[in-house]
């Protein structure tokens, strides 16, 4: 098993005197594979809230168009 492990993952740092276990390179692809999903799920929830914010937008783009349309009819 390898002693030295990077800073911010935890991954297996090879010393050349360390054994080669199967099980540090599992461990290693776990971490990996729970970070990218990670990543990939906060993505989609990036994409997700964005898309909000844009029907948002547009929404009250139009509400701002009614409400002067309203204005001028009440001046009329």
């Amino acid at each position: 098993m390898s002693t030295n492990y990077t800073e911010n993952f935890d991954l297996c740092q090879w010393e050349p005197t360390d054994p080669v276990l199967r099980t540090d390179f599992n461990a290693d692809n776990a971490k990996i594979e729970a970070a990218l999903a990670d990543i990939e799920d906060r993505m989609c929830e990036y994409d997700t809230l964005m898309a909000v914010a844009t029907i948002l937008g547009q929404t009250n783009n139009a509400l701002d168009a009614l409400e002067e349309r309203v204005a001028a009819l009440e001046n009329a």
